[in-house]
Order: C-alpha cells, then sequence, then structure tokens
C-alpha cells in the first residue's frame, strides 16, 4: 500500500539524484576536457605564430642577404663597367694618337718625296 509507494517514491528520488550526480560529475568532465582541449589549440596556436614568427625572420634575414649581395654584385658591375669605358676610351685615344702620328709621318714620306 502507502508504505511501498513511499519507499518506491525514495527510491525513485534518490535513483535521479544519483543520475543527478552521475550528470553533474560528467558535465564537470566534459567541461574540464574541452578546456584542456581549448588550451592545448591555444597552446598549439601560440606555437605555430612562434614558428611562423622566426621563419618569416629567417626570410627577413635571407632576403636582407640576397638584396645586400645583390646591391654588390651590381655595384662590381658598375665598377667593372667604369673601368672597361675607361679603358675603351684609353685605347681609342691612344688610337688616335697613334692616327695621328702616322698621318703625321705619311706627310713626312710624302714632303721628303717631293
Amino acid at each position: 500500500g502507502m508504505k511501498g509507494y513511499r519507499a518506491a517514491e525514495d527510491e525513485a528520488k534518490k535513483h535521479s539524484s544519483d543520475l543527478g550526480t552521475i550528470a553533474a560529475a560528467k558535465h564537470a568532465r566534459l567541461q574540464q576536457e574541452s578546456r584542456e582541449k581549448q588550451e592545448g589549440l591555444q597552446e598549439e596556436m601560440e606555437r605555430l605564430r612562434r614558428e611562423m614568427d622566426s621563419s618569416m625572420g629567417a626570410m627577413g634575414a635571407g632576403i636582407r642577404r640576397v638584396q645586400e649581395e645583390k646591391a654588390h654584385i651590381t655595384g662590381m658591375e658598375q665598377r667593372i663597367r667604369q673601368e672597361f669605358g675607361m679603358q675603351t676610351q684609353a685605347a681609342s685615344q691612344s688610337n688616335g694618337e697613334l692616327r695621328m702620328r702616322l698621318d703625321a709621318l705619311q706627310d713626312g714620306f710624302v714632303q721628303l718625296r717631293d
């Protein structure tokens, strides 16, 4: 009768409170796991960001080195061109002088013949 009903009700309450405890524990565990996962992801993101920063830094340094090398080569090219230009100029000047001397000599010969 009434007594058995009350006992069943108590049993049900106890059961539901056990379920509640289990659910709460499960919920707490899930929250903890998701928090750990999130922290893990944040750490991973930080690690990736640091790696990217350092490789960008390395790339930047590499690019700077290449630019310096390029400037150096360009400078050398300009110097070589200048030297070559001066040599060419000197050569054409001395050719010009030779031609003038030859002309003078030929004039001298012509005068001697006459």
